[in-house]
């Protein structure tokens, strides 16, 4: 089961760490849900992590929108706690969550509108194009709706098997699930973290490394990978909220095929789609900020 990027809380360097904030916004079902600040001016911009790792997948991006108000959402069951979430309302529990952040960020800034971007999974999870409320909208590394059918058969067969096998687990009771959670998942975790050190994002791969022994957070990335993979509807654009879609050209985590697939869908029903893609896999542009900064910062000013 492959998926997005490094864990946990936001490790700020020290250097940088007065400029940022900690606190929490209260979801819709009562939920703290942590998040950091970056005060500024002009309108807020939201950052919202993908499957398998927390705020600290951005550690790389803290400077990314200079001078501008930056919130990065840590979602919930990552820093923020879990909540009564299951497979079905994944997707209408975070879109809510991320709701939710989008006019915390319009309060502490005092805009009117917001640039919200997701990453990996959390494209999945934007917010209506309301453009009353939303600037634009960023999609990077994309998990797109329909993104399984262009999975190698290989692959479609490894999530046909998790499925049953995370159904029978769950039938077992809560000591079997979490044997079968162990032994076919936390493996998958732990890969992710050898990634992300090998990129150098060392912070989040020890989160992810400590994830890998919670049964919960095993649960709740089985979950939301399932529940990716078996998504079929996404967004429907507005004319007047640009989106942005961006995709690593030999991404091994979501087919750049689906992505190009989703972003002609897009423009085919009236949306203003700028595509940028650049060299490298899911996790680059996380570790390498350079490749999608300068596209991202051109987006948003034209956007203004």
């Amino acid at each position: 089961m492959k998926v997005s990027v490094p864990a946990a809380p936001l490790a700020l360097a020290s250097a940088r760490s007065a400029a940022w904030t900690r606190n929490a916004l209260t979801a819709a079902d009562g939920i703290q849900l942590q998040y950091r600040y970056r005060a500024g001016t002009g309108p807020a911009v939201l950052l919202v992590h993908g499957l398998g790792v927390g705020a600290d997948g951005f550690q790389r991006w803290l400077d990314f929108f200079p001078g501008r108000p930056l919130m990065i959402l840590e979602r919930r069951g990552y820093g923020s706690p879990a909540g009564r979430v299951d497979e079905d309302d994944v997707g209408a529990v975070n879109q809510k969550d991320v709701s939710a952040a989008v006019d915390e960020a319009r309060r502490l800034s005092g805009s009117a509108r917001v640039g919200v971007l997701g990453y990996s999974l959390g494209a999945m999870l934007m917010p209506a194009p309301d453009p009353a409320r939303i600037l634009w909208i960023a999609l990077v590394c994309p998990g797109v709706p329909g993104m399984a059918q262009d999975l190698p058969p290989s692959e479609q067969a490894l999530e046909a098997q998790t499925r049953y096998w995370y159904a029978v687990a769950q039938t077992g009771g809560p000591a079997a699930l979490a044997s079968w959670l162990s032994t076919a998942v936390a493996p998958g975790v732990l890969e992710l973290s050898g990634k992300s050190r090998s990129l150098g994002l060392s912070a989040a791969a020890d989160q992810v490394a400590g994830d890998a022994a919670s049964t919960a957070f095993l649960n709740r990335y089985t979950q939301e990978s399932l529940w990716a993979y078996a998504q079929q509807d996404g967004f429907s654009p507005d004319q007047n909220v640009p989106v942005f879609v961006g995709y690593a050209e030999n991404d091994q985590v979501v087919a750049p095929t689906a992505v190009k697939r989703r972003a002609t869908e897009l423009s085919a029903a009236g949306a203003r789609v700028d595509v940028k893609h650049w060299p490298g896999d899911h996790l680059d542009a996380l570790a390498d900020p350079a490749l999608v900064r300068p596209a991202l910062e051109a987006f948003d000013a034209a956007s203004r």
